[in-house]
């Protein structure tokens, strides 16, 4: 088009913007659909409404729905509520710790116990088990479990609570108890951080944690029980940690924790290989492999304080406490001098998805592949698919090999150690290779092994 209006001598910039100009009025014009007469396109009130058909009764209008009707309750209208159906004596709490309970925060440092009822669960389970050894409890708050504790027959509570309010109702209960109850100002969820300042000379969190604590053989009952709520991931990954090397709370022996966990730090306890890749981690099979767990008892997540404040308004609170009983194992099958090598072995086939079962195998010993083929394994069988027993069993059959004790593998650990552990670099680079093939539930919060 421009070059026809070069022929009457226009310049080029301007006969080629009038050309498109007409190009965009030709094509608007086609793309036009005719205007309809306005009496079809005004109507009748009757050609509006839905005309029955034969048979069919009269027509019946659906009400408007009311302003406001239907939508959803904000977490302080759900508070509210909630607390107007609680015992009296919890809103007699709420009410004397409103600043300390009665909130909704994001991330809560501790969870608190008040409903007697729930504080009742956790000391009937103890019948039947050792009351003489020290109870370690995870906040004590307005002392609602301690009490329990103490009229079920606990000699020695150790209170771990950092909350000013709530250290004087411990301090209380030590008076009028002779002192069976004492106050520690630490919040034992942070356990991994007094570990790792000790290691930079600041033992004094790590002494307090340990004052009083008496050893007894690992075969033996448990040196301890820990008692509360254990919310946080961490705490877990790290006592799957200290207990391969025997330290801090397993130098005395065994402990035993009868904690409520959140529904989410459950499934990664008990996780399978069916589970989402996030869910079922190195973590995961490890502590399968060195822990005893048992569930216990459920209860809503809303009876524990302070509520969690969610990121987006919401009807009602889907999840569960779980209270578990949760100990290491006096005998897991695996010498005690093998278990940092069975802690390297996990966490470096385990780190990925695609990591094969024989390929891996076959670096350390060449040429094994066979005789796991001859126990059943594929030859492209990652190790993610088998449960932690199956893969506690390659283990050890690699042990018995001739050529485990010179085999590259002790290297690797070795170089592990030194290296500050490399396969934890690994670890988040597959996380994230694993999320771009599998999505896991909503409410998981991932937390890698460490």
């Amino acid at each position: 088009m421009h070059h026809l209006f070069r022929l009457i001598r226009l310049p080029r910039e301007t006969s080629y913007c009038v050309a498109l100009t007409f190009r965009r009025l030709c094509s608007t014009q086609d793309n036009v659909e005719p205007k309809k007469p306005k009496q079809a396109q005004k109507g009748t009130a009757k050609s509006k409404q839905h005309q029955p058909l034969e048979g069919e009764g009269d027509v019946i209008n659906e009400p408007k729905k009311l302003k406001g009707e239907g939508k959803k309750k904000t977490q302080a209208e759900l508070l509210a509520e909630h607390v107007a159906q609680e015992p009296a004596a919890v809103q007699k709490l709420l009410q004397q710790f409103d600043a300390q309970l009665n909130k909704s925060k994001p991330n809560p440092e501790t969870f608190y116990i008040i409903n007697e009822s729930i504080a009742d669960s956790v000391v009937r389970h103890l019948s039947g088990h050792s009351l003489d050894i020290p109870h370690l409890e995870l906040g004590p708050g307005p002392g609602v479990l301690t009490r329990r504790l103490l009229e079920a027959g606990v000699r020695r509570i150790v209170g771990f609570e950092t909350t000013s309010a709530f250290q004087h109702c411990v301090r209380m209960l030590s008076e009028q108890t002779d002192g069976a109850v004492r106050l520690t100002p630490l919040n034992l969820m942070h356990l991994s951080k007094f570990y790792g300042a000790s290691a930079h000379g600041d033992d004094s969190r790590v002494l307090k944690v340990v004052d009083g604590l008496e050893h007894r053989d690992w075969t033996d009952e448990p040196c301890m029980r820990l008692v509360g709520v254990a919310h946080r991931s961490v705490f877990f990954q790290f006592l799957v940690r200290t207990v391969i090397s025997r330290e801090l709370l397993f130098q005395f022996g065994r402990p035993e924790l009868l904690v409520y966990v959140p529904e989410a730090e459950y499934a990664r306890l008990t996780a399978g290989p069916t589970m989402a890749g996030r869910v079922y981690r190195p973590y995961s099979i490890i502590s399968r492999m060195l822990f005893d767990l048992e569930e216990l008892d459920r209860v809503p997540a809303k009876h524990f304080y302070p509520w969690v404040k969610p990121r987006r308004k919401v009807e009602a609170s889907g999840s569960d406490m779980v209270l578990i009983r949760y100990a290491p194992k006096a005998d897991p099958g695996v010498p005690e001098a093998e278990l940092h090598n069975l802690d390297f072995f996990v966490r470096h086939c385990a780190v990925s998805r695609t990591r094969r079962i024989i390929q891996q195998m076959e670096e350390w010993v060449p040429g094994c592949g066979p005789r796991l083929i001859a126990l059943g394994h594929g030859v492209f069988a990652p190790f993610r698919e088998l449960q932690p027993q199956q893969v506690l069993e390659v283990f050890l059959e690699f042990a018995k090999w001739p050529e485990y004790p010179a085999c590259s593998f002790h290297a690797a650990v070795q170089q592990n150690v030194l290296g500050g552990e490399p396969e934890l670099a690994d670890s988040e680079h597959q996380l994230a290779e694993d999320d771009q093939h599998e999505e896991p539930p909503e409410h998981f919060e991932p937390q890698q092994y460490r």
